[in-house]
């Protein structure tokens, strides 16, 4: 994973001081219910591959290629942002906001242990066609509502910065940075707005003295992000988000800071 960190700061509101898959059995008859790899890790932090446009600078400042995109509706309430929590599902978010056709076979592979195995291909056909609708389905839902949260576990603050009174956010999928999650999927995303996230400013300083001190003795970190699907890059399968809103959480999962894009 790669650490970087970037100079510009959001206005945040101050508040108080990580995804398993049921085992399905080896039956290609009972595909009720989509399956969702065990995941060993919620994200990792990839460079971008060369192929995207984005990849040769960070996204310190909105680019021309950031701003064509659409734009999330801020006005939405996060109440309806969708948790999405494994690369099968951002597979599904990547075809409903790209003209990339389907390949339901693919997507089957990632989300049937009856299809992964078994090596007929009969077998194999009816597991697709009986999984065809709920993929569907879902998604059409994401093409309606690109509206979704992301918990992120690998985040790493930074040490107390006193002229900038801030803790710099580190190992995010940010600019020239890709997340995924680490379920054998291909699939990865970026936010395209980085710099809002770059920091967590905290003017407090008895709230300041407690989150570096739970840096310093090496306590878990942590965030929510509240992502919107604004396109594709379909030579790497990768999903470009806007984010909305980010919180970050201690090793309690309390809230002590919350980051918007106010622009």
């Amino acid at each position: 994973m790669q650490k970087f960190r970037l100079p510009l700061i959001a206005a945040i509101s101050i508040l108080s001081l990580s995804a398993c898959g049921k085992k399905e059995e080896p039956s290609p008859v009972n595909n009720s219910a989509i399956y969702s790899p065990k995941i060993s890790e919620i994200g990792t932090v990839s460079p971008v591959p060369q192929s995207d446009p984005s990849a040769s600078q960070p996204d310190s400042t909105p680019t021309s290629q950031a701003s064509s995109l659409p734009q999330a509706n801020i006005n939405t309430p996060f109440s309806q942002y969708r948790s999405i929590n494994s690369g099968a599902e951002l597979a599904l978010v990547y075809y409903a906001v790209s003209d990339t056709p389907v390949d339901y076979e693919q997507l089957t592979q990632h989300m049937s242990a009856a299809y992964r195995t078994t090596s007929d291909a009969f077998k194999r056909k009816d597991i697709v066609d009986s999984l065809k609708p709920k993929i569907d389905a879902q998604i059409s839902a994401f093409r309606m509502s690109p509206y979704l949260k992301v918990h992120w576990t690998s985040l790493v603050p930074g040490h107390y910065d006193m002229t900038s009174q801030s803790f710099p956010l580190n190992n995010l999928p940010l600019g020239s940075q890709t997340g995924r999650w680490m379920d054998g999927t291909q699939y990865s995303y970026s936010i395209t707005n980085s710099a809002p996230y770059s920091a967590l400013k905290i003017t407090d300083q008895a709230t300041a003295r407690k989150i570096e001190n739970a840096i310093s003795q090496m306590h878990p970190f942590s965030a929510d992000m509240y992502l919107f699907a604004q396109g594709t890059d379909a030579d790497s399968h990768l999903v470009k988000m806007q984010m909305v809103r980010m919180d970050v959480l201690d090793a309690q999962q309390s809230v002590i800071g919350t980051l918007k894009d106010t622009r």
